[in-house]
């Protein structure tokens, strides 16, 4: 069974129908329900609902096989994870913002206004800059039209609560969509989901486990002939019958031709 950690509400719904696309029976998270945790009909998967901030824990405790949570999370957590893949369900930029006149000056103490406090911690470090970090939870916004700060540190979608309060993005730090997707683990996967994929934007397929499969397959099947106990002739059998299945695969990704 894969343990799957992931928090509730929209993000869960928008998994769901990734899950099911992929073939895995995850209508369960469209469910109106308070339990916690849930099981796929089949047993093969188990969701724990979770807050974002908490999924990388989660993952790196080992409670969970996968987290799925925004890169903002990820950085803030700092945690040891290997990141799979971007899903781009929304476009966002980690900025700082503020008024249109409080661009810092050489040499001057900056208040910044956040909830990533460890992210903008490691940001103005790296620059040598002299900054007083303020940690809040919600309505940053707030900060510099009160004077709490001078700027704040935040991630920006469209920008319209910015506008709406007289503030501005002083600088774009990072993007955490718009990068190439990877499909990881595509043994046995349907064609019709693997092309639906590379559709949909995934720029780079593994079939390492696969190949690795077929090639002792095809030595399987090369030692029913007569190799007359050549080992060499049964690689090269093995070799040219898994080459034409790699030929198959560059096919299928669409990829012949262009290497």
């Amino acid at each position: 069974m894969i343990n799957v950690a992931l928090a509730k509400g929209r993000l869960a719904e928008k998994c769901a129908d990734i899950f099911i696309k992929c073939g895995i029976r995850a209508e369960i998270l469209k469910e109106e329900t308070r339990k916690l945790v849930l099981e796929t009909a089949d047993k093969k998967f188990k969701f724990f609902f979770v807050k974002p901030s908490d999924v990388p824990t989660y993952v790196e405790y080992g409670i969970a096989d996968i987290g799925i949570v925004g890169k903002d999370t990820l950085l803030e957590a700092g945690c040891d994870l290997y990141e799979m893949l971007d899903l781009g369900f929304e476009k966002c930029k980690l900025c700082v913002a503020g008024f249109p006149d409080s661009e810092k000056k050489a040499g001057a103490h900056l208040r910044v206004a956040t909830k990533y406090v460890n992210t903008a911690k490691r940001l103005y470090f790296s620059r040598g800059e002299d900054v007083e970090i303020i940690k809040l939870n919600g309505s940053i916004e707030l900060a510099p039209l009160t004077g709490l700060s001078d700027v704040i540190f935040d991630i920006v979608q469209s920008g319209g609560t910015l506008r709406a309060n007289g503030l501005e993005v002083l600088e774009e730090v990072g993007k955490f969509t718009d990068v190439p997707f990877v499909l990881h683990g595509c043994t046995g996967m349907r064609e019709d989901i693997i092309k639906e994929a590379i559709k949909l934007g995934v720029a780079k397929i593994n079939f390492g486990t696969e190949i690795r499969y077929k090639y002792v397959e095809h030595y399987e099947e090369a030692l029913k002939t007569n190799h007359q106990g050549h080992s060499w002739k049964l690689s090269q059998m093995a070799n040219d019958a898994l080459t034409e299945d790699i030929k198959k695969i560059i096919r299928l990704a669409g990829s012949e031709g262009k290497a």
